[in-house]
């Protein structure tokens, strides 16, 4: 039967990802090191990093699991196996982004630093950059982040084109000035924490003199992605096949 080929095929997906959990959760004992200080900056992000991939294994084999649970459902009379393949369709199209999303998370305001400029100094180190709005977003999304938007404008990693386009900073085929209102869905302690510590790029930003200001929220509103473009190449197997 198929679910009896979707329940293996997960049941395989779900030993590979105990195999990489297991890696990623591996001790190797190599002794005690000193370290400089200059890099205990670099390896806090690094653990908070390997933390987030931790979580985000756990939490898809547990995906696994449910999907598991529900295609044993489905073979119940009472359930329809088409009603569990419509919900996981909804959930993909929300994590591709093509559904508006609400949620717990933070609201990240980033505009221009409105200091005296010392003697000397770039006046673009003054200046909200898209290097600096994509390193907030790599924060946001190793905190954990499960969804991201900029001035409304949904994020999606490979398809949102985000360039500075001199004073304004191009979303989406869209252009927009200061300030910069990140919104990101996703465990508010983590996001706040990797916003407002020292050890984010936010508080980078901070000591530059840039404004930062982080609010948590319990309703954090993201709409879907607006930069889709119809596909001029792309065609189904069975179209292309003779």
């Amino acid at each position: 039967m198929k679910v009896n080929r979707s329940k293996a095929l997960i049941m395989m997906l779900m030993i590979t990802l105990g195999i990489l959990i297991a890696l990623q959760l591996k001790v190797t004992n190599l002794g005690y090191k000193y370290v400089q200080i200059s890099d205990l900056d670099g390896l806090q992000r690094t653990i908070v990093k390997e933390k987030a991939e931790i979580e985000r294994l756990l939490a898809l084999k547990d995906q696994l699991i449910e999907k598991t649970v529900q295609y044993e459902a489905a073979q119940d009379p009472e359930v329809s196996f088409a009603s569990v393949l419509i919900e996981e369709i909804r959930l993909y199209k929300a994590f591709a982004g093509y559904t508006d999303l609400a949620g717990p998370g933070v609201v990240v305001i980033v505009s221009d630093g409105e200091r005296d400029l010392q003697s000397g100094e770039d006046p673009n180190t003054l200046i909200v950059h898209d290097y600096d709005i994509r390193a907030l977003i790599d924060d946001l999304r190793n905190a954990g982040a499960e969804a991201i938007a900029i001035n409304n404008q949904r994020i999606l990693l490979g398809k949102t084109e985000l360039y500075c386009t001199g004073p304004t900073i191009l979303i989406n085929n869209q252009v927009f000035a200061q300030p910069y209102v990140i919104t990101a869905i996703g465990n508010r302690d983590r996001l706040i924490e990797v916003t407002e510590g020292p050890s984010g790029y936010a508080g980078l930003l901070r000591q530059i003199g840039l404004y930062v200001e982080v609010n948590s929220s319990i309703n954090v509103k993201i709409p879907a992605y607006s930069g889709y473009k119809n596909p001029l190449y792309l065609n189904l197997m069975e179209e292309i096949m003779p």
